[in-house]
């Protein structure tokens, strides 16, 4: 019996050592096949800047600032999975920069250029605008006034309660003031809609004449700078957005090459590419709308993809090969 219980255990330990073996080879296999496609990818596309162990040719410098990114993912496509692969912080750093420079460039400057044309609020309260005063819920002015803003127009005639639709000449965003009413109304194609009306008090509080509004000059400043800031948050939301639409077709990319990388990457990518996606609509609004929208927001979204293609493609298709 004891003979029969060793010859068993034997037989056992020889069939252990076969399957450790088994595994051992196949690893090794794995691994040279792992290093056979590398050196391929390396021989296909040359080194990298950094000399890193891909050496795919789309390395870059972990020390790039935010210029450095900003023109990579302007003009340098191929470069896009490099700068996916910089640090979450000089990421973050992007985003919020990004939607910074953005805001002030649609918000800042044009409501800089306004309150310059008109010469400061002092000027434009003390000497532009008639002499008005809120009485009895009802705004008098001793004369009508009319202001073209960044983006709409403000129509203050305070002869009737509200402003006649009629007396508005051309198309955009209006906001009218009566002595009874304020409203919102964008007027397009000869067409006009109302987005609001609200009772004159709302601002024009009783006991409020233009020195009020000259005292208030400090909030009205600093109503500004948190609009500014309201409108990067928004920014980089929208920004963000983008991003996951663009990540599923970076990730679908990404997911079949040999490169290691995960959805953070793909997400990071499909940002970066994103760039002209972001530039073209604002420097179009800041240009005044000299192409139509639709074709901008066509245009970025094709670029943003082709970015995306240019970075990844040539790795799928070595996986492809192989």
């Amino acid at each position: 019996m004891k003979i029969y219980d060793d010859e068993e255990q034997k037989r056992k330990d020889e069939e252990d050592r076969r399957l450790i073996e088994e595994y051992q080879r196949k690893k090794e296999e794995m691994d040279r096949a792992e290093e056979l496609k590398e050196a391929e990818l390396r021989k296909n596309h040359g080194r990298g800047e950094d000399d890193s162990p891909y050496g795919l040719g789309f390395e870059v410098s972990k020390d790039m600032g935010f210029l450095d990114q900003f023109l990579t993912s302007l003009i340098k496509p191929k470069k896009l999975l490099g700068l996916a692969q910089l640090s979450a912080g000089k990421f973050i750093k992007y985003l919020v920069v990004m939607a910074l420079f953005l805001s002030f460039m649609t918000y800042v400057v044009p409501v800089a250029a306004t309150i310059t044309g008109f010469k400061g609020f002092n000027h434009l309260f003390k000497e532009s605008m008639p002499q008005f005063k809120a009485e009895n819920d009802t705004l008098t002015a001793d004369d009508k006034f009319k202001l073209n803003l960044s983006g709409f127009t403000v129509v203050m005639d305070t002869s009737e309660p509200t402003v006649d639709v009629k007396k508005l000449d051309g198309s955009g965003l209006y906001i009218t003031i009566g002595s009874k009413n304020i409203e919102m109304i964008l007027l397009q194609s000869g067409m006009s809609q109302k987005i609001y009306t609200y009772p004159v008090g709302v601002i024009f509080y009783n006991g409020v004449t233009n020195d009020t509004f000259v005292e208030a000059i400090p909030e009205i400043y600093m109503v500004l700078g948190f609009s500014f800031l309201f409108m990067a948050v928004l920014n980089i939301l929208k920004y963000l957005i983008w991003a996951f639409i663009y990540s599923i077709f970076a990730w679908a990319l990404v997911k079949r090459t040999d490169l290691h990388l995960d959805y953070w990457d793909a997400f990071r990518l499909a940002f970066y590419a994103g760039t002209w996606g972001m530039i073209l609509p604002n420097v179009n609004m800041a240009l005044g709308y000299i192409i139509p929208p639709i074709l901008i927001f066509i245009a970025g979204i094709f670029i943003s993809l082709r970015f995306i293609s240019i970075s990844a493609s040539p790795y799928v298709r070595n996986e492809i090969q192989d």
